[in-house]
């Protein structure tokens, strides 16, 4: 697969969860708050990844144990959602009256 085909299937990933995520949880924190509750989202998840870092404890790829890699596979796909809420709140495509 090639860099882009990889590229584009990690985009829909992303997106995919973002829409998943705001119809479960709603989207009130980033409404009310705009790009601080993203950014409040953000230090949860980079602390997150403070813990799935010292589980992995710099051994090699070949042991990490799944849920590691899984954990650090879910929150790096999280940073990328809100990453793009961000760039939705700045630009005020965020709110769209609650059509996906």
């Amino acid at each position: 697969m090639s860099f882009l085909d990889r590229l584009r299937h990690h985009t829909v990933v992303v997106e995919d969860l973002l829409v998943k995520k705001r119809a479960m949880y709603g989207d009130r924190n980033f409404r009310k708050r705009g790009v601080l509750g993203v950014v409040m989202r953000l230090e949860d998840k980079v602390a997150r990844l403070d813990t799935l870092i010292e589980a992995y404890g710099g051994q090699d790829e070949d042991s990490v144990e799944i849920s590691v890699e899984e954990g650090l596979d879910d929150a790096f796909k999280d940073i990328a959602g809100y990453a793009v809420a961000a760039l939705m709140l700045i630009e005020g495509t965020w709110e769209d009256n609650g059509n996906v």
